[in-house]
């Protein structure tokens, strides 16, 4: 990807964002660190969690979603653990 298809992706993002097509979440960032604050406590020592895994766990919890997708096998156990459905 070139820096012209980056600008167009982007801008069509934008519009995309204009005409309602996407919201942007807005979690209370207070909230999340107290979240990620406790994964940390929780998950690390045994898991060995990245801080960026258990801050998206954590916004993840703050925003109410039920299912929490990712790639990533470690992230994946700790969000299940954590009551999220995880599909993929």
């Amino acid at each position: 990807m070139n820096q012209t298809d980056a600008q167009t992706g982007l801008a069509a993002f934008d519009l995309d964002l204009e005409h309602g097509l996407w919201d942007i979440a807005r979690p209370n960032w207070e909230h999340v660190i107290v979240h990620a604050r406790r994964l940390t406590l929780s998950h690390t020592p045994g898991r060995g969690a990245r801080s960026l895994d258990l801050l998206h766990i954590a916004t993840a919890r703050e925003l109410a979603v039920t299912e929490f997708l990712t790639f990533d096998s470690n992230q994946r156990w700790i969000a299940a653990a954590e009551g999220f459905a995880t599909p993929v």
